[in-house]
């Protein structure tokens, strides 16, 4: 079974003693995954392939805006002339390269080796870069889950430790910092092996041979 942003979120939430998001409000949590995200990405982690078929192709048109998301492209195949949906021809390498026109990242073809076949459709093949499903719903990345988890918690738990600590008696004040004291220990060593998970990153997640990078993304 899949495991979902908001199925992860609660998760977490128990993990930190917080099931009811008190002392970690629900937005922060999710701040803190969106955090951990944003680090899959640094290090260069890409979802595994995608594929997408919204470009519709326009006679004697030769450049094309490459579909949200996409940050490498390794093949583009186009539509069967007769067979609608069946994708069985790989437009030559030297026919297409990515550009970036405008402000916009574009797919260039050369007239020379290529030409376009008006109504058919572009299937791309590639890779994204993880985003945030911020829709409790949406399913996470199975190889995602253990990394985002686990930094996500240790986030949580330093925040946890540097909230502002006000006690009425010397007793209560020490075993206040004493917890703190736990949560960030135990938030350093959820953080370290988060770092391991990370530079494991598995070849699903890598770069595929032969892909060519999107500008700008």
């Amino acid at each position: 079974m899949a495991t979902t942003f908001g199925s992860l979120k609660r998760h977490i939430a128990a993990k930190i003693h917080d099931p009811q998001f008190i002392s970690v409000g629900e937005g922060l949590i999710e701040g803190f995954m969106q955090d951990a995200y944003s680090d899959l990405n640094l290090t260069g982690w890409l979802l595994p392939v995608e594929e997408d078929e919204s470009i519709i192709m326009v006679a004697n048109t030769y450049s094309y805006p490459v579909p949200a998301n996409f940050a490498y492209i390794y093949m583009l195949l186009e539509e069967d002339f007769a067979t609608p949906g069946q994708y069985d021809y790989a437009i030559p390498d030297n026919a297409w390269r990515p550009a970036y026109d405008g402000g916009v990242p574009v797919l260039m073809f050369n007239s020379l080796v290529w030409s376009p076949t008006a109504g058919k459709k572009i299937k791309i093949v590639g890779q994204q870069r993880p985003t945030v499903p911020l829709v409790d719903a949406t399913a996470i990345e199975d190889g995602f889950v253990s990394f985002i988890r686990m930094r996500t918690e240790a986030y949580a738990l330093l925040y946890l430790a540097a909230v502002p600590v006000e006690e009425s008696t010397p007793e209560l004040l020490e075993k206040r910092i004493a917890i703190a004291n736990v949560r960030t220990s135990t938030a350093n060593s959820l953080f370290a092996l988060s770092e391991r998970a990370l530079a494991h990153h598995p070849a699903e997640y890598r770069v595929k041979p032969s892909s060519r990078h999107i500008p700008t993304r």
